[in-house]
């Protein structure tokens, strides 16, 4: 039997739907967690998803799940609208963290930088990092960050 575990991105996904959704997730939960395979789930590959292991399953005829698939390890990561969840889908990539392999969401920076632009003004103070290399950093447990893209730690 698999094992399922649920992001903080699905938590808050599902959250922001309408009660009525809410209630419609809960209940896609109790069949998820009793058989992700549940042909009633409709389970498919995301195909243009930007990693290879993440999947679809019906909530609803309208509403979505989006997963991540690593091996017998199962990661709830949205829940939304079905064209809402495809293109979140579309739109990252996961990967495992260097040294520490927490699993990490990896947005492209287009989306990032248009939401940073409509909420932060830039600093003229220098970051609180910059005094400390890179791989120091990600020998602590922080994403490796580039400039093409955007991390979150699910």
């Amino acid at each position: 039997m698999p094992g399922v575990s649920v992001a903080k991105t699905f938590s808050k996904s599902a959250g922001s739907l309408a009660s009525n959704d809410r209630a419609r997730v809960l209940d896609f939960l109790t069949k998820f967690l009793e058989n992700p395979a549940n042909p009633g789930l409709s389970v498919e590959r995301v195909q243009d998803a930007m990693s290879a292991d993440i999947w679809s399953a019906r909530i609803t005829g309208g509403l979505r799940a989006i997963y991540h698939k690593d091996g017998q390890q199962l990661t709830l990561l949205y829940a939304g609208q079905h064209d809402d969840a495809y293109d979140w889908a579309g739109r990252r990539r996961l990967e495992h963290h260097p040294v520490t392999g927490t699993l990490q969401i990896v947005e492209t920076t287009e989306e990032a930088e248009q939401r940073l632009s409509e909420t932060d003004s830039p600093s003229e103070a220098p970051s609180l990092f910059d005094t400390h290399k890179d791989d120091y950093l990600v020998s602590l447990g922080l994403p490796a960050l580039s400039s093409r893209f955007f991390v979150y730690l699910v």
